[in-house]
């Protein structure tokens, strides 16, 4: 943490330099140094880096300074790099990244992490959309529980059909408060 808070008063071009340090250490420290510089400029650099490096402690530590500066530029590069076979076994971080992000237009991708990822994922998944300030409609949400109702059907895993369960629930409380709030909308005449 004291390393942390040396290089938070690091110049950002200083800072930007070492993230391309060939000691991955060093590029750490630099990435989360400019998370927290909460720098805006450092958006673009770090989805860059998202999207190319091999390192897995690097790509982590990418995800979560670009949700410390809550990026919108951010939020489709990391749904791609989650996607992306070469980070299974490491979303977890990646996933969590996400709760700095309007994430509305992805609910089927975060019910589909919730279904078929591991234990992290699934759960990181689920506190995103439990979290989700978006505006939601009641097609997507139904669209969302029933897909959650299938999966619940095939999974025998007593955790994953607790998360399921859960998620059910939220989606049933999200899509009544959406029906409330759709036929409460006075009609305008034209």
């Amino acid at each position: 943490m004291l390393q942390l808070a040396r290089l938070v008063n690091e110049p950002y071009e200083t800072l930007l330099a070492r993230v391309s340090s060939a000691e991955p250490n060093v590029a750490v420290d630099a990435i989360r140094a400019l998370g927290a510089l909460g720098d805006g400029r450092a958006g673009a650099p770090l989805v860059a880096l998202l999207k190319a490096t091999t390192d897995h402690g690097i790509r982590s530590a990418t995800a979560l300074a670009l949700h410390d500066l809550a990026a919108e530029v951010a939020l489709a590069p990391l749904v791609e790099v989650i996607e992306d076979p070469k980070t299974r076994g490491y979303r977890g971080t990646l996933v969590a990244a996400l709760r700095a992000f309007d994430c509305g237009p992805y609910l089927d991708k975060l019910v589909d992490w919730v279904v078929e990822g591991n234990f992290e994922v699934s759960h990181e998944a689920f506190m995103v959309i439990e979290e989700m300030e978006s505006t939601l409609t009641v097609e997507s949400v139904e669209a969302a529980r029933n897909k959650v109702r299938a999966a619940r059907a095939r999974v025998h895993q007593e955790d994953k059909r607790a998360l399921l369960d859960e998620l059910l629930e939220l989606l049933s409380e999200t899509r009544d408060g959406l029906s409330l709030i759709h036929i409460s909308e006075p009609t305008r005449p034209y």
